[in-house]
């Protein structure tokens, strides 16, 4: 009796873990099918850092930013009227009113809670 090549376990694999993804993350999309602020939050957390504070000098945390300058900086981003290297490709297709939620959700986060401890 011959086995199946290795690869065939591991495509096995993959396809059952993509076609079950949506378990692990349900909480990333609504109903509708658009992601969640949480979800789009988690995106900024990426390269901003946990609850968006920043271990990096050179990456800004998003706890700490004036909420009016936080929006005008996304919205500058978007726009191209604030210069940036990837900021302004990643901010592409966000409405006023996601950038505004964006603010919400940031300025609610205490940054003296930090999740680098």
């Amino acid at each position: 009796m011959t086995f199946p090549p290795p690869i065939f376990f591991f495509l096995l694999l993959a396809t059952w873990f993509f076609s079950a993804s949506h378990v692990f993350c349900a909480d990333t999309v609504t109903e509708d099918k658009t992601p969640t602020l949480e979800s789009i939050a988690r995106n900024c957390m990426a390269c901003h850092g946990g609850r968006g504070i920043s271990r990096s000098p050179l990456i800004s945390s998003l706890v700490n930013i004036d909420k009016e300058r936080f929006i005008a900086l996304l919205q500058g981003y978007r726009d191209g009227t604030t210069p940036a290297t990837v900021m302004n490709r990643l901010m592409q297709g966000f409405s006023d009113d996601d950038i505004r939620a964006l603010a919400d959700y940031f300025q609610a986060i205490d940054p003296e809670v930090s999740p680098h401890k």
